[in-house]
This record gives structure tokens, C-alpha cells and sequence, in this order.
């Protein structure tokens, strides 16, 4: 099975890189300027070899300098290896001591945790480069998919142009070959996109299978 997606690098706005959004936090149960130190629970290794995603809804309670001191899972992600990492992270969450009330005291404040790894879809540079998949579906089955650099040296001579690649997806998510279908007339770039693609790692569904899409170099201005 073939999946197709595309991914253009423009030279408007040069080292193109890679964010990947693990999680985030829903605002509408607790406000991340209320915590003080808030780091990211860590995902489960056994979850993302399976692929399993999901939000777990938690409640908190905090002690009167901040410190959380129980969590309570609320609402299930449906996976427990989810909820116990979400639960184990918390605790090492502080709330600002001017943002407690006291039903955080006692009740608790709610929190949401949601579970996801993404590659991004777009990433913008103050060096001038903006990269992106042309469509959200592109980038939905890559886990990781850090964008090509656009070369200093291509820059300078303004070269631009669409580099055809195959890639085929090992059974754990890696990319294990990737074949040029067609150049951009530009070896710099061609490398440029290989090299890069070849860091590539998909999601667990798409192990096995074979990927055809172009990276496609632009050189525009505003």
C-alpha cells in the first residue's frame, strides 16, 4: 500500500527543524500560569510501541506551598499504562502559592493530560525558512518526521525545485530505504531531502508499508 503526502520548504521567512507535541493541557480545567513547575509526564515506552494514544482527565490536590499531593484519575483513557504515567507525573507538578484555593486544598483541581505524538505540520524560522506538509493528513502518520535543511549553498544560487522520494516503512516504524524517483535537477537538494527523510519514523500502522510523496524546495519573497 502506497501512501502519498507532500511537504514544501519555502524560502520566506534556514535550519528547518522538528517539534513533536506529546502532549497538551486543557485550559479549561486548570490554567497553566497557575503552576509553577509543570513538566510533561513522560510517554509510556510500551504505549508508543503500540501506537496507543488518549487523554486522562485527573484531579489534584496540593498542599498550602503548592506541592501535589495526591492524584486521582477521573475519567480513564483506556489505557492504564496512560493513566499511571499520568498520574505519577503530576506529582511532581507545584502550584503558584497565589493561585491556590482552597478547594485545591481539599477537593482538588481538575487537569486534563492528553496523550499524542505528532510530527508537526508546519515549523516557521526567524533565519527565513518555513517548511510544511501541504496537507494535515501528510504529516498524521509520521511520529516523527524532522524537515530538511534548506541548504545555504542552494539558497545562494537560487535553486529550487520538487525531489520525488520512495520510502519504505520498517516493521518498527523506521524509515529503512529510501529510493530518489525523481531529482529536483539539484543534487544539494536532493541530498538535502534524503538525508532527512531517512530520520524519518512512523506510526506502528503504517509499519511494512511504502510511502511516495515530493519535498519541494521554493525560493519565494513577501
Amino acid at each position: 500500500m502506497s501512501k502519498r503526502s507532500f511537504l514544501s520548504l519555502r524560502r520566506l521567512s534556514t535550519s528547518i527543524a522538528l517539534t513533536i507535541s506529546l502532549f497538551s493541557f486543557e485550559k479549561a480545567f486548570s490554567a497553566a500560569s497557575d503552576w509553577r513547575n509543570q513538566p510533561k509526564p513522560a510517554f509510556p515506552t510500551g504505549a508508543l510501541e503500540k501506537d496507543v494514544e488518549g487523554a486522562v482527565r485527573l484531579r489534584v490536590v496540593v498542599d498550602k506551598d503548592g506541592n501535589v499531593t495526591q492524584s486521582v484519575v477521573t475519567k480513564s483513557s483506556g489505557n492504564q499504562q496512560l493513566d499511571e504515567a499520568a498520574k505519577r507525573g503530576v506529582l511532581s507538578w507545584k502550584m503558584k502559592r497565589g493561585a491556590i484555593k482552597p478547594a485545591d486544598l481539599r477537593e482538588g483541581r481538575k487537569v486534563m493530560i492528553d496523550f499524542r505524538e505528532e510530527a508537526a505540520i508546519a515549523a516557521m524560522y526567524p533565519s527565513g525558512v518555513t517548511a510544511n506538509f501541504a496537507h494535515s493528513y501528510g504529516a498524521d502518520m509520521w511520529r516523527s518526521a524532522p524537515f530538511p535543511n534548506y541548504p545555504v549553498e542552494a539558497r545562494a544560487r537560487h535553486e529550487h525545485g520538487s525531489v520525488l522520494l520512495k520510502v519504505k516503512i520498517g516493521m518498527l516504524g523506521n524509515v529503512t530505504q529510501v529510493n530518489l524517483v525523481q531529482s529536483s535537477g539539484h543534487k544539494v537538494l536532493d541530498d538535502a531531502a534524503i538525508l532527512a527523510v531517512r530520520h524519518w519514523k512512523a506510526k506502528p500502522r503504517y509499519a511494512g508499508q511504502t510511502s511516495i510523496f515530493p519535498v519541494i524546495f521554493e525560493m519565494g519573497y513577501r
